[in-house]
């Protein structure tokens, strides 16, 4: 199972540092993380 993050997500930045995803955040371009990564993220605390 994966999440998708956009940009406006509060942890899109958590979410790029941690999958190493830095064009991603240049072009503004959602991060796909599966459910583990998004959990230890911080995904649905908010």
């Amino acid at each position: 199972m994966f999440w998708k993050l956009k940009p406006g997500h509060p942890h899109y930045v958590d979410a790029v540092s941690r999958l190493g995803a830095l064009e991603a955040f240049r072009s503004s371009r959602e991060v796909e993380l599966n459910l583990v990564s998004f959990t230890l993220t911080g995904g649905l605390a908010e």
